[in-house]
């Protein structure tokens, strides 16, 4: 994947008024701390989506509602969680 490839997605689903933001963990100590699935979360729902290169390469998956609770924030706000856009050096180093 390429910095590219994500801002015209992000830019893709602006035209439908959705906000997308993504992270990523790349580090040892993240992936043991931080859950490995995908989620689109909303204000009343939460679903549980399969990974994007399943999507640029045309495979099956699902996606699924949850009601599990989901520690965003935890994930989120994690020192080892970097953004696929803003932190783009950090990641590809």
């Amino acid at each position: 994947m390429t910095l590219w490839v994500v801002r015209a997605y992000k830019n893709e689903l602006q035209k439908s008024g959705i906000n997308l933001e993504m992270k990523i963990v790349t580090t040892k100590e993240g992936h043991n701390k931080i859950a490995y699935d995908r989620y689109l979360i909303g204000e009343n729902v939460k679903f549980n989506v399969m990974p994007f290169t399943l999507l640029q390469k045309g495979r099956f998956s699902e996606i699924k509602k949850t009601e599990n609770k989901i520690p965003f924030n935890e994930y989120w706000n994690d020192s080892d969680s970097y953004d696929l856009i803003t932190d783009w050096d950090k990641i590809k180093n």
